[in-house]
């Protein structure tokens, strides 16, 4: 499996897919069971669980998923992903930096200030670098310099900051309730059960270039060849 398919005629530049258990009762003109979002140079794809095309929409900009929903984000407004062929209204982010989609609310850092917006309240991430994000567990992830901010999804409460051994990181997923992140190797964390982080080596010559969730596993692309790396977490 190629690193970056998006170059190669026919593909789509990212597929994700939404698992609906869990994830609460459904939104007005919501997404069918199980679909799949692709994003290509200038539309967005709604396709079924067999990976067949159903709709697509005008859009410039990338697919994110998250609680039960997706996204089509880009470089300074976001849409929610309605009933095929159909966008959510849009949601300006003005300077966007980075994002993490979870449900109908969608997280968001701007490259003008320290703010995180999108949750119950406005929080003050501080002046210090910024890498990716995710929501895990119950709680915003924001990789910084030497470690992780967390905010309670809930609440938006900042918690207690993890420290990492990579920081900020340019990738950080949620692989079924487990934390990973990385840009050579990979740290591991698992907040709900209480365990410790953890370091996965994977001996490679280049930085990753992707890294996918895919239900119990992480899918590591390294940068200089065109395979994955399958790891357990």
């Amino acid at each position: 499996m190629a690193a970056t398919p998006a170059g190669v005629p026919g593909m789509l530049a990212e597929t994700v897919v939404v698992p609906r258990s869990f994830a609460g009762p459904y939104p007005s003109n919501s997404l069918p069971k199980g679909t799949l979002a692709g994003a290509s140079r200038d539309r967005v794809h709604w396709l079924d669980p067999y990976g067949v095309p159903l709709a697509d929409a005008p859009f410039d900009g990338r697919v994110v998923a998250g609680g039960g929903e997706i996204w089509a984000v880009g470089d300074d407004l976001a849409r929610r992903l309605a009933e095929p062929g159909h966008l959510g209204e849009p949601l300006d982010l003005p300077a966007l930096d980075q994002c993490a989609v979870e449900g109908e609310r969608l997280w968001w850092t701007s490259k003008r200030d320290n703010l995180l917006r999108g949750g119950p309240r406005e929080v003050d991430l501080g002046r210090r670098k910024r890498g990716a994000m995710t929501v895990c567990a119950g709680s915003l992830w924001i990789s910084v310099t030497g470690g992780l901010l967390r905010v309670s999804a809930w609440s938006g409460e900042p918690g207690r900051f993890v420290g990492t051994p990579e920081g900020p990181v340019p990738f950080l997923i949620c692989a079924n309730g487990v934390l990973a992140g990385g840009g050579r190797d990979l740290f591991v964390l698992a907040p709900a059960a209480g365990a410790p982080l953890h370091v996965i080596r994977l001996g490679l010559d280049a930085p990753l270039a992707l890294v996918i969730a895919a239900g119990k596993h992480v899918w590591a692309f390294p940068a200089d060849r065109p395979e994955a790396l399958i790891v357990s977490v």
